[in-house]
């Protein structure tokens, strides 16, 4: 009851409505059991319910939990985020792409102010609010800059014309690929469309569709950029941290 109680206050505080639904609707089930006196452990609860009471909290509301849209991850992070913040850190000072949230994904997008609405309404998704989404700031201040990321490819086609692997995976597909193909690092070369600089809206939207022919695992949660890039031959590189 006290972990359900936990649960219960936390997918509140989250907003997560479709969740909180599903943990309820599972507990309904189980709540007769409360007072049982032949269970004394939590495992031993499945033993005292029917096969269709069991059928509907792991084969039904169980996926259901999991498949459901309310970005509990993301949502969880950005609390702890906000906390930090709180803490002793100013938003004030961090650039848009350290504010922001977003889920990279195998959709492609050529449109700027399709993309452009798609990251306002993730942020609307996440925070209940697009305050911290400012497209048009600029965030990287050089004609042309490197990111660096990590993903999982299966032949060397899947390397886009700026891609390029890291020195110490030039010679990967001389190797047997493991069941899911060759795990890499890559760095892919983005020049500037005005010549000068990056606003968060285009460097966003560049790095998104760099790894959209790619599989990324569950690593898909876009975690922001270091605040002094590495310099590689000249260009200032950003590595890409992605979180699950």
């Amino acid at each position: 009851m006290v972990c359900y109680s936990h649960a219960v206050r936390a997918l509140k505080r989250l907003k997560a409505e479709e969740s909180l639904a599903i943990i309820q609707k599972q507990y309904q089930i189980i709540q007769r059991l409360e007072d049982h006196k032949e269970i004394q452990k939590l495992w031993e609860i499945p033993n005292h319910l029917t096969a269709e009471e069991q059928h509907e909290i792991s084969e039904i509301s169980d996926v259901q939990y999991w498949d459901n849209q309310d970005h509990i991850i993301e949502k969880t992070f950005c609390i702890y985020v906000d906390l930090i913040e709180k803490i002793g850190g100013n938003m004030d000072n961090k650039s848009t792409l350290n504010k922001i949230a977003w889920s990279f994904s195998s959709e492609s997008y050529s449109d700027a102010e399709a993309f452009n609405q798609k990251v306002a309404e993730y942020q609307k998704d996440i925070y209940n609010t697009a305050d911290r989404w400012n497209p048009n700031e600029i965030v990287l201040d050089a004609p042309e800059v490197q990111i660096q990321y990590e993903a999982w490819i299966t032949k060397s086609s899947d390397l886009l014309e700026n891609d390029q692997l890291i020195s110490d995976h030039e010679d990967i597909f001389d190797e047997e690929p493991e069941d899911d193909g060759y795990q890499v690092e890559i760095i892919a070369k983005f020049k500037a469309d005005n010549g000068k600089n990056f606003t968060a809206l285009e460097f966003l939207m560049k790095t998104h569709n760099q790894q959209v022919n790619k599989e990324l695992g569950d690593h898909v949660f876009f975690e922001g950029i270091d605040d002094h890039p590495t310099i590689v031959e000249g260009v200032p590189t950003y590595y890409i941290a992605c979180g699950s």
